[in-house]
């Protein structure tokens, strides 16, 4: 894809008006965009979409698991509550005797 997001130049809009700034005179130039020079680059919009499909393979390609740690997740989050509910009963049910 380096040969698609390569292939530009700039494009400049020359201004003819010149800026005096502190006894200095400058001439001003306005940045427009960029120009593709090949004949083959994709447009920003296809470029924009093939970058984004890219993207999201190289994220799903580094964790496929991902989608069963989710779910493995819930059901570890489930364990705990379960277990905290019974700990709690547990040290009440120690503490009754001692007050």
């Amino acid at each position: 894809m380096w040969y698609v997001a390569c292939a530009k130049k700039i494009s400049w809009n020359s201004c003819e008006t010149v800026q005096v700034r502190n006894g200095r005179c400058k001439i001003s130039d306005e940045f427009v965009g960029f120009i593709s020079l090949s004949n083959h680059a994709l447009s920003s919009e296809e470029y924009d979409d093939a970058m984004r499909d890219l993207t999201n393979f190289f994220e799903y390609s580094g964790e496929r698991n991902k989608l069963k740690c989710e779910q493995i997740g819930y059901w570890v989050i489930g364990f705990f509550l379960i277990f905290l509910i019974l700990t709690i009963l547990l040290k009440k049910e120690y503490w009754r005797d001692v007050h």
